[in-house]
């Protein structure tokens, strides 16, 4: 009986510290970007971080080479929306040294947000390449064709995927967003319809804050491409587009 109590209370122990590690090593790390954002507001010239705030990161990052304090990094890069020092960081550990599925995906969406095209694309199809079966990825790379223009590489990946029988609004965005830049814009706004009525009603069912706030920059965003091709064809009133689907569908009965 002791033994398991001086068990419990070791474990106990343990956890504490480690805990208190976590959140010392977290702490430390905002204070680095605090840093950093200070300074990047001063300069008057765009660019990336000055050498000196770049070695500063880096050097913490390879104190002991290790890519957990990368992705760390990363994460917080991504809450703050900063891709310029996402970018900065990632060229300091490229995908040669660290092949972190979650560090490759957030740069190349870093490069996507940064109008990087090369870089972006470059990224995406090696992605492709390591995980062919991830939605993850396949979302991040036709998002990234069709927004550099290039459309039948983005469809020859998307109609696969939509075959399967759970399609799911990410898709249908984007295949709606491929029949707009193919200049078919009912057929866009008919899609955008229905995946504005999901979105609604996913983002009135979802609890969690986190996942709350992905879903409701999802809704607005298919908003917005709807009343963008609404603006070309005649379709439903943005009222009806904002009801969920099946209140839509009672008022044409």
């Amino acid at each position: 009986m002791i033994f398991f109590i001086a068990l419990l209370a070791i474990l106990l122990t343990i956890a504490a510290l480690s805990y208190v590690i976590k959140l010392w090593r977290r702490r430390a790390l905002q204070s680095v970007f605090r840093a950093f954002n200070e300074r990047l507001r001063n300069l008057e010239e765009e660019g990336q971080p000055k050498p000196a705030d770049l070695e500063t990161l880096t050097s913490w990052i390879d104190e002991r080479r290790s890519e957990g304090r990368l992705i760390e990094i990363i994460d917080y890069l991504q809450t703050i929306e900063r891709p310029d020092l996402a970018v900065a960081v990632y060229n300091a550990f490229p995908f040669d040294r660290y092949t972190s599925r979650h560090v490759r995906l957030f740069a190349a969406k870093s490069f996507l947000k940064l109008d990087d095209e090369e870089k972006c694309l470059t990224l995406c199809q090696r992605l492709m390449e390591a995980y062919p079966k991830d939605d993850s990825i396949l979302d991040l790379f036709i998002d990234a064709h069709i927004h550099f223009g290039e459309i039948d590489i983005a469809k020859t990946h998307l109609l696969p995927r939509l075959d399967r029988k759970f399609e799911g609004t990410v898709f249908a965005r984007h295949m709606a967003r491929i029949h707009a830049a193919e200049g078919e814009y009912k057929k866009a706004a008919i899609i955008m319809q229905k995946v504005v009525s999901r979105d609604y009603t996913l983002a009135q069912n979802t609890f969690a804050q986190p996942q709350k706030r992905f879903i409701q920059q999802q809704y607005a965003r298919s908003k917005a491409l709807l009343e963008e091709y609404q603006d070309q064809v005649e379709t439903p009133s943005e009222e009806t587009a904002d009801a969920p689907e099946s209140d839509r569908q009672a008022d044409t009965q």
